[in-house]
């Protein structure tokens, strides 16, 4: 029964509206119990606690309600599929005791949130961090799945009762309930009692208790497997010593406050918990010793309420270091809590006194009486004390809640997907705390002892036995039922004899209802614990007892006659007094303490002789050493486990003998030890984890364990081992279980052996399976394998021996696979279960080479001798080794357990063959069949079949051969790999239909002979080292047997042509085929030519040569054929540059007269020095070519040759001159610039004597072109006379003083000189030749090569500039002028001193004068700011209204130079203002340097600052001083905000390193995490 979780109101209408869509979602989800378990359908509940986003703000309260809703699905599937995927053996325990999933919210965005816990009331929390919405619902299975897998019910507790789905059918028939582990008290068959359904209760605020709880606080002591944490804890243990509350520190009766450790805090601080555990050894008792002056501190009239409810000291785990998580309070049930952040180790015990005396002031009492107190023990009259009831074990629970004002009012519509119902619970009783003292209670005397008075009359004895005493508990707690298995064993075996050691018939009973009265269950653990183990010395004591008791001769009767049985009974409470042994009715009751196991068996032999009035008449026998006696009850102990069945009747422990090898204690190390006194407890445990390990198997596997374990044997580790090796398990095959441990280790002997053992079962059923099953099967496999028929052997016939009887043998060895560690050895035995199947690749690799060597029959007649075959195990997969040891034994040492097999087929195939020397004679029945593939590649490729014979007696009993134990290897390339390369010329050549003719009609067989004498030579160099011959259609190929050794011959293409005789039929083709190539360029070349030129070859020059016929091959013979067409069309008739040639009549004339036939000849020696020879034969012109350049067909321009051999350049050259020379644009283009016609003239002459230009045999006619036409035309631009004659005064000036421009072949480096000659009024250009090209297209568009030459020779340069000042200087002068006017509102005159600067030699030095002319006219611009200075400065106006005259000059020299004055710190340094004469202030002179203005114009020379200096200098000095401070200001600004910018920077590369570092300690943590 789950109940419900209060529905808030967020006050807010979209929060409420997605709460209730997070409703929607949750009634749609459906998780089911397990019907088979719980016996119904029904679903279990799920919800949300929506008091954990209360703590939010109202706007990340929505953010987070939107996650819920985006989120919650994924996470309930989660937990859906975790039901599924936990444990089967835990899973009844969780469909059971489920009562509701509770989806919880964490604050923050950290992974290591996300939670999961059971609760014992059946809860299932699920915690997670809805902040983060992308990743809340990650990683959450696998935390559930593990909480699942480790929740145990709590002993005593209820199963909730489920509420059947309402889609159910009427009727479930409940299916068998699986057994839940031996944790869960209530059995699988449990049926709870009905509980009346009420309403579903309305959430209501429950006001908070007093004092705070501790009830989920859980005191038991854990166990670790570490080893270090282990020993860390029992020293905090130790540590926790009580503290003696006296009257000195509170009223009231002295007490002992017990000290505790909350244990379940310690996962808080993470994984590791050796920082904490030591922290808190350290830590613990320094805090303990401000606990006393803490209390001293309290308030007197609070300290009475202090003393009553003050029971207990817990010190709980706080994570992490903030020393404001120390606190301390005390609880409701009486415990003083004090919660330590122990990850400080340093300061976390300082300062707690305060702390403690305010926790305790803050304490108010809760409405329940106090708990009780511990005090010192007193002796009291024993009472029989009835059994009370069970009181149930607090059980943590969760609460949710939401704050009072957040409450649906009313009670919503919302229904849950399940029912809730809440248990009536009894109304509690208010309890008002009085202080008062209270009295100390006064010792009880302890009764003089009952003295049973000697019968006086005899009655006649009762029957033996007490049947009230047949009451045995009803316990599932698989330890208790082991702890009561052995004492009802001690019941059977220990037997009342008489003097005589004769049994006279009397039972021994437990009184078991006396023993179960304890309502804990820990504490009911422990007694029944100290009944084993204290039972068999009292049973042996009161045996003998009452053997002494029956020495008295004269009772001796009554004894044997009236006792009826012997009961041991427990008495609640741990004083002696409480001892006693009564005779009552025949029945000798034996009452002891057995909550005291130290006294609980002691000094009962002298009280049973006494009960039983017997005076012994023999002396006590002296007591067996404690050795003795622990050998005789280890020995009856270990025989009571044998054949123990379960409820269901399945046996689970073995019927085997069990025994504790007391040799291994007889070692020197151990002598004084007393390691003996820990037998029983060590190996109860182990007992106990061994039956615990053999249950956790199937009803099968327990079955085979039960058979194959034989013998249990108990041994004490070997000293000098470290602890991993001294607990140990070993399985011997005989099934001897064997189990080492460290008996003097009280604490940690027993440990660790649950998972050992369930290791070593597994991998027993492992073995089994194997040798059960797997090893039968490779052994049937391998005599079907052997069995397989052979196959013909065409060459030899061999007898095979009968093999229809064959059996082997096959033996599995894994001796060192069981030296490994348990862990390993499932891994290996599992794996082996995998590797050993006749499916695995082992066995196929085994079974296809044993099938390949008795395919053969002298591969049979030798395996067949190979019976037994040993599989060893080995570690190292490099060690793997196949060797017979016998001449019957295979032996497979691999690592059969890894991954692959070094052992394939082959290689194993080829291991039989060799060692059991039949390689050889299988290498050559190998052979059979690749021969008859060759021969069907040979039949597809020809179309006819033609037999191939492999001569192997021509090579195979060659002694040195036949002896060599490797030789077979080659066998292959002997007889088929060279055979199929030679004739591999065959299905090739015969592609061709000549070849394929011959062959046809010649070959009817070919045998392949080797010569072990070497001696066979190529006809050819090139070729391989085989001969070919033809006889009456047997074509028969000799080779070298060593060639055929190493397989190095190749394809046996000539041998076939020369003996097919196919070369000349090939060469015929080609040549028939190349005559319509020949006479189609015949046609070109003709019309090209402009008459009949036949293009002919001289064939029968260099077909039958060697050099052609013999060493070429078909490809470049053929190709070498069909070329001369194309050399022909690529060096001529398609070349552009020899084509155009005949472009030309008169060159075209010259070859026609010259030219009647072209002939190709080859030159088979290739002798010739050029690959292109030309010549004469008369009107005929030859071509010849060296074979090698015919063979690659090299190409080759004719054009020069043709122009050398036919004297064709000064035909060309004339004709282009006279012909295709225009200069008539130039001539048009440079009199129109000039203005008048002007005479051009070219000296061809001078050109074609050029050196330069004889010396060009490529581009010549382009030269001609470029020297006269682009020459000529660059003139007539801008960069040539164009810009000269810009203004009219200039072009007037040269159309008076040019006539003639003369253009002439030079040797100028620079391109073009040009002169001029005054007095014929010519300009003559000389142009180099020989960097014609390069300087022509560097300075084409460059005024400097054409325009200052012509400036410079005709002295235009100063006329230039009068003609530029005259144009551009006015129009600024006026524009300046009138700007002034504007300033000082009257006529001024401006003018700029030319005269000084244009003469100047630093201005002549310059070459560009334009820009600087420009600069100097753009000064006038720089008084124009004198408009906004008058306008501000109304003095300055005034002044500068008596100046009448402005002049500019312009410095060459540029001396000026104000930055050595401090006082004149306007504008810039370069230019001055200052009266023209003083002190008359009429005449203003600006001075401005050349050298500023030579390459960049003229910019804010704050002249207008200058000349405010000059005449109101006060009022300048103010503006210059308010300007720097504003330039200051804005210079401390720019500072400041630059060492913002870098500041922010430097603070963001920190967050970014701070951020790089958590993440690489996150990563850190996360891999730290999965290796633990």
């Amino acid at each position: 029964m789950s109940p419900s979780l209060p529905i808030p109101d967020f006050q807010d209408a979209p929060q409420n509206l997605i709460r209730d869509e997070i409703f929607g979602i949750i009634e749609k989800i459906k998780i089911k119990y397990d019907p088979n378990i719980i016996g119904m359908i029904s679903y279990i509940p799920i919800f949300f606690d929506f008091g954990s986003v209360f703590q939010y703000k109202a706007s990340d309260r929505l953010t987070v309600l939107r996650s819920v809703k985006t989120n919650f699905l994924n996470i309930a599937k989660q937990a859906e599929s975790s039901l599924e995927k936990m444990d089967a053996i835990n899973k009844p325990n969780i469909h059971l005791f489920i009562t509701r999933i509770v989806i919880q919210n964490v604050p923050g965005k950290l992974g290591t949130s996300k939670k999961s816990t059971f609760y014992p009331d059946g809860t299932l929390e699920i915690q997670t961090v809805f902040e983060d919405s992308l990743n809340c619902q990650y990683y959450l299975e696998k935390k559930i799945v593990q909480t699942l897998n480790e929740f145990r019910p709590l002993p005593g507790s209820e199963i909730p009762v489920k509420i059947p789905a309402p889609d159910a059918p009427a009727v479930v028939v409940a299916a068998p309930v699986a057994a839940a582990p031996a944790q869960v008290q209530s059995p699988a068959s449990f049926t709870p009692t009905p509980i009346p359904t009420q309403a579903p209760v309305t959430a209501s605020v429950v006001a908070p208790t007093t004092a705070q709880s501790a009830q989920f606080i859980d005191l038991s002591i854990p166990s670790y497997p570490n080893g270090a944490w282990e020993t860390l804890k029992n020293d905090i243990v130790n540590s926790l010593k009580p503290i003696k509350i006296d009257n000195s520190i509170l009223p009231g009766p002295p007490f002992d406050a017990q000290l505790g450790v909350d244990w379940a805090s310690i996962p808080l601080s993470g994984a590791d918990f050796n920082a904490v555990l030591r922290s808190m050894k350290t830590n613990i008792p320094n805090i303990s010793k401000q606990i006393v002056p803490a209390i001293q501190k309290l308030e007197e009239f609070r300290k009475p309420m202090i003393a009553d409810f003050m029971v207990s000291i817990v010190f709980q785990n706080v994570p992490g270091k903030q020393s404001a998580s120390k606190k301390a309070f005390l609880s409701a049930e009486g415990a003083l809590i004090i919660q330590v952040p122990f990850e400080d180790a340093l300061n976390c015990s300082y300062y707690f006194e305060k702390k403690i005396t305010s926790g305790l002031q803050e304490f108010a009492p809760p409405n329940s009486a106090p708990a009780a107190k511990i005090v010192s023990p007193v002796v009291e009259a024993p009472v029989v004390v009835a059994p009370t009831p069970v009181a149930p074990t607090p059980v943590m629970q969760p609460s949710y809640s939401i704050p009072q004002s957040n409450i649906q009012q009313p009670q919503p519509t919302f229904v849950a997907p399940q029912p809730t119902y809440q248990q009536p619970k009894p109304a509690p009783t208010v309890y008002v705390p009085h202080y008062t003292t209270q009295p100390q209670p006064a010792p009880t005397p302890a009764p003089a002892p009952v003295v049973v008075a000697q019968p006086i009359v005899k009655e006649p004895p009762k029957p033996k036995g007490r049947p009230e005493m047949e009451f045995k508990p009803t316990i599932e707690d698989f330890n208790q039922l082991f702890l009561i298995r052995e004492i009802d064993y001690f019941l059977q075996k220990m037997v009342i004899v008489d003097e005589k050691d004769q049994p006279f018939g009397v039972p021994i009973y437990i009184d078991w209802a006396s023993v179960m009265v304890y309502p804990s269950a820990i504490k009911q653990n422990t007694i029944i614990r100290n009944v084993n183990l204290a039972i068999y010395r009292l049973l042996r004591d009161i045996v003998v007892a009452v053997k002494m008791a029956c020495t008295d001769y004269g009772n001796r009767d009554n004894v044997v006659e009236y006792l009826r049985s012997v009961t041991i009974q427990n008495m609640q409470g741990s004083s002696s007094s409480l001892k006693k042994v009564v005779y009552e009715d025949g029945h000798l009751i034996v009452q002891t303490i057995f909550e005291d196991f130290g006294n609980c068996g002691l000094y009962f032999d002298s009280k049973v002789i006494q009960a039983l009035q017997s005076r012994p008449s023999t002396p006590t026998p002296k007591k067996p050493e404690a050795v003795v006696i622990i050998k005789e009850e280890v020995d009856i102990r270990y025989r009571a486990h044998k054949s123990v069945v379960n409820k269901d009747g399945q046996q689970y422990t073995p019927s085997c003998d069990v025994e504790c090898d007391w040799v291994s204690f007889s070692h020197k190390a151990y002598e004084g030890t007393n390691i003996e006194n820990n037998i029983i407890s060590l190996s109860n445990n182990i007992f106990i984890d061994l039956h615990q390990a053999i249950l956790s198997f199937s009803k099968d596997e327990i079955e085979i364990l039960m058979k194959e374990i034989t013998h249990i044997k108990f041994c004490q580790a070997a000293p000098g081992k470290t602890i991993f090796d001294k607990r140990t398990t070993t399985m011997a095959d005989n099934g001897v279980l064997t189990i080492t441990t460290t008996f003097e280790d009280r604490n940690e002997g027993f440990k660790t052996f649950k998972d050992k053992l369930r290791q070593l079962f597994t991998a027993r059923l492992y073995k089994v399976t194997i040798r059960d099953t797997l090893v039968p099967a490779l052994k049937e496999m391998i005599d079907l394998a052997v069995k397989i028929q052979y196959k013909a052997n065409y060459l030899d016939n061999i007898p095979v021996t009968p093999y229809a009887d064959y059996s082997s043998k096959v033996i599995f060895d894994w001796q060192l696979v069981d030296k490994e560690s348990l862990e390993n050895q499932v891994s290996f035995y599992k794996a082996l279960t995998e590797n050993l199947k006749t499916t695995a690749t082992f066995a196929k690799v085994l079974d296809g080479a044993i099938r390949d060597i008795c395919s053969y029959d002298v591969g049979k007649n030798e395996f067949i001798q190979c019976t037994t075959f040993i599989l060893r195990d080995i570690i190292r997969a490099k060690e793997e080794v196949v060797k017979n040891t016998t001449p019957s034994t295979w032996e497979f040492s691999a690592c059969f357990h890894g991954p692959t097999l070094s052992t394939t087929k082959p290689s194993l195939t080829t291991l039989f063959k060799e060692t059991l020397l039949v390689a050889f004679p299988c290498a050559i029945q190998d052979t059979f069949p690749l021969i008859d593939e060759l021969v069907e590649d040979l039949e597809s490729a020809t179309g006819k079949k033609v037999p191939v014979v492999i001569n192997y007696d021509s090579w195979r009993n060659e002694q040195p051969f036949r002896d060599d134990h490797t030789s077979y290897k080659c066998i292959k390339d002997i007889a088929v790999n060279v055979p199929r390369r030679g004739l591999d010329a065959i299905m090739q050549l015969t592609k061709d239909e000549i070849v394929k003719d011959e062959y046809t009609k010649k070959v009817n067989k070919i045998i392949i002979v080797c010569d072990p004498s070497n001696n066979v030579q190529p006809s050819r160099s090139k070729d391989p080292n085989v001969l070919g011959k033809l006889v009456n259609g047997e074509l028969t190929f000799t080779l070298n047997f060593r060639d055929a050794k190493s397989a190095t011959t190749r394809s046996w293409d000539y041998q076939l042509e020369l003996m097919l005789q196919t070369r000349p039929l090939k060469i015929q083709r080609a040549i028939n085929k190349a005559k319509m190539s020949l006479d189609e360029v015949t046609k070109r070349f003709s019309a090209l030519i402009g008459k009949q030129v036949p293009v002919t070859v001289d064939y029968n020059g260099f077909i039958n040569d060697s050099h052609f016929i013999v060493n070429l091959e078909e490809e470049v013979y053929t190709k070498v054929i069909l070329s001369f067409a194309h050399l022909l069309t690529k060096g001529w008739i398609d070349n552009g540059p020899a084509a155009e040639l005949l472009t030309y009549d008169t060159v075209k004339k010259s070859i026609q007269n010259q030219m009647n036939t072209l002939k190709f000849v080859i030159n088979c020696a290739s002798t010739q020095k050029e690959n292109y020879e030309f010549s004469f034969n008369g009107t005929e012109f030859v071509v010849a070519l060296n074979l090698n350049s015919a063979c690659k067909v090299e190409l080759k321009e004719w054009r020069l040759e043709m122009e050398r051999m036919f004297k064709l350049r000064d035909l060309r050259l004339r004709e282009e001159i006279a012909v295709r020379v225009d200069l008539s644009p130039s001539k048009k283009a440079i009199d129109a610039v000039i203005g008048r016609p002007v005479q051009l003239e070219v000296d061809w002459e001078s050109l074609i004597r050029n050196a330069d230009f004889l010396c060009n045999l490529n581009d010549y006619c382009k030269v001609i072109h470029v020297f006269s036409e682009d020459i000529s035309m660059e003139l007539s631009t801008k960069y040539g006379f164009g810009r000269c004659v810009e203004y009219t005064e200039i072009q007037a000036y040269v159309q008076n003083n040019l006539s003639k421009i003369v253009i002439c072949a030079g040797n100028s480096l620079s391109g073009v000189d040009i002169s001029y000659d005054k007095s014929s009024k010519t300009i003559k250009v000389a142009v180099g030749i020989k960097v014609l090209y390069k300087q022509i297209q560097s300075n084409a568009g460059d005024y400097e090569s054409y325009g200052r030459q012509i400036e410079n020779v005709m002295g235009l340069r100063m006329m230039m500039i009068e003609g530029y000042i005259k144009r551009h200087n006015p129009s600024a002068i006026d524009d300046a002028k009138s700007r002034l006017r504007e300033a000082v509102e009257m006529d001024v005159n401006l003018e700029i001193e030319w005269s000084s600067i244009i003469d100047h030699p630093s201005f002549n030095k310059i070459v560009e004068f334009v820009p600087v002319l420009k600069n100097i006219v753009s000064l006038s611009a720089q008084l124009n700011p004198l408009v906004k200075l008058c306008r501000e400065n109304f003095a300055a106006k005034s002044q500068l209204q008596a100046v009448r005259n402005y002049t500019i000059i312009v410095d060459g020299s540029s001396r000026v130079d104000e930055s050595e004055f401090d006082k004149n710190k306007f504008g810039v340094d370069w230019a001055k203002v200052a009266w023209k004469a003083p002190p008359a202030r009429d005449h203003i002179v600006v001075t401005v340097n050349l050298a500023p203005i030579i390459k960049t114009p003229p910019h804010d020379l704050s002249i207008e600052d200058k000349i405010e200096f000059l005449v109101t200098p006060d009022k300048a000095i103010e503006r210059f001083n308010r300007k720097e401070d504003l330039e200051n200001r804005e210079h401390d600004r720019y500072l400041a905000e630059r060492r913002h910018n870098e500041q922010m920077r430097a603070d963001e590369r920190l967050a970014d390193a701070a951020r790089d570092r958590n993440r690489e300690l996150e990563r850190l943590n996360r891999n730290l995490t999965r290796r633990w």
